[in-house]
């Protein structure tokens, strides 16, 4: 996996409508490029952050085939994730989450999204934000009135120097010209990644508070709460809930992957 460590932003000069490296820019580029070739995040082959073949290798999100209700891939006709029975065992009462993802998770998009929030390679952010803007129609992103994101943990933040899901949610927003809403207060949680199914959604209870000038004056009315991966659903179902406590009326989910 690629370990460069490059974390620069690239600087640009606003000329009319239009950005262009600066010259200082496009060299100290260069010279990064020479220092630090630019190799595939997933099979490191030198090139571009991600090459062809692993490309093709993606497993993409058909809605068309996913559920209805939840989202979840394969689910059009008979839902696993969201039945009743499911959900008492997870011991959940609420409606589950509607959530659309840019492709499913395996070991090339565990690899992409690990490269980019773990090994320091932000500029995969901007790849990342690009699958997840295809990933539902364009008549859909008319039904959003901002966009908000799960952020990273204190400890995460402090360990990455950088959240991960606000500049994928800045992307977004700069593309579709919604507002971005950051609503929550950073979370201190047990990482997800070591926990079952039912203690994921223990973990998170109570763990999303709105920030004291999100709960004055109201969430949105209807909103798209993004994330990198979702598993159980435990975290998106709990922010979300925290925003509809909030006063908005509706919240959709869409992550980069879906775990199946």
């Amino acid at each position: 996996m690629l370990q460069t460590g490059r974390t620069y932003h690239r600087k640009r000069e606003e000329i009319g409508h239009r950005s262009f490296p600066s010259a200082s820019a496009a060299l100290k580029e260069a010279a990064l490029e020479l220092a630090w070739p630019t190799r595939c995040a997933v099979c490191d082959a030198p090139g571009d952050l991600i090459c062809d073949t692993c490309r093709r290798a993606l497993r993409f999100y058909d809605p068309w085939l996913a559920c209805a209700t939840c989202g979840a891939p394969y689910g059009r006709l008979q839902c696993c994730a969201c039945n009743s029975y499911t959900r008492e065992k997870r011991e959940q009462s609420q409606e589950p989450l509607y959530c659309q993802s840019a492709v499913l998770f395996d070991g090339t998009s565990g690899s992409l999204i690990r490269c980019y929030k773990d090994a320091g390679e932000q500029r995969l952010g901007a790849l990342i934000a690009n699958m997840m803007m295809r990933a539902p129609s364009p008549e859909t992103w008319k039904n959003f009135d901002a966009i908000s994101f799960i952020p990273s943990s204190e400890e995460a933040l402090l360990r990455r120097g950088f959240d991960h899901m606000e500049t994928i949610a800045e992307i977004i927003t700069r593309a579709k010209g919604l507002p971005l809403l950051r609503a929550f207060q950073r979370p201190s949680t047990t990482d997800q990644r070591t926990l079952t199914q039912r203690e994921r959604h223990a973990n998170m209870e109570s763990a999303f508070i709105l920030r004291p000038q999100v709960a004055a004056l109201g969430a949105p009315p209807r909103i798209l709460l993004v994330d990198d991966v979702m598993t159980t659903g435990a975290t998106l179902e709990a922010a979300a809930m925290a925003l509809r406590n909030g006063g908005a009326s509706s919240v959709q989910g869409l992550t980069f992957a879906r775990v199946i």
